[in-house]
């Protein structure tokens, strides 16, 4: 019984670390790779088409890079891994009003497909719109 019990502790004592070895080789892959804003990138850009699907797709791209500009920044010289919402519709608003960080980023096709009236431009601004500074 006792023989059969340390069996099975032992074999769960296994387990759990060679699931914290896989889990580390994951995450060192991943940021190794920077999978996470290369996704981070594709998931704003989906976004983008799934708020004006008429979009051309280099203007979504090129909108998504710009949005993550002042991210990346703030990353120390990383890639941004993470965007969060109101970042989001902040950093959207920035743009398209013409306020920038870092310079003009985007050309004038970009700047009139943000600028024209649809859901980014209509949605009202949260209540904790970053200001973002040059």
């Amino acid at each position: 019984m006792f023989k059969s019990l340390d069996v099975l502790i032992g074999f769960a004592a296994i387990l759990l670390l060679v699931s914290l070895a896989v889990t580390a080789l994951v995450q060192t892959v991943t940021t190794m790779l920077t999978w996470r804003s290369r996704n981070l990138v594709h998931g704003v850009v989906a976004i983008l088409n799934q708020l004006d699907p008429q979009m051309p797709p280099y203007c979504a791209r090129q909108i998504a890079t710009a949005v993550l500009r002042p991210l990346i920044a703030r990353a120390e010289g990383g890639r941004a891994t993470v965007l969060q919402r109101e970042e989001l519709t902040c950093i959207l608003l920035e743009l398209a009003a013409g306020r920038e960080p870092g310079g003009k980023s985007l050309d004038d096709v970009a700047r009139s497909v943000l600028k024209k009236p649809s859901r980014i431009t209509a949605s009202p601004i949260p209540p904790r719109c970053c200001r973002i500074s040059n």
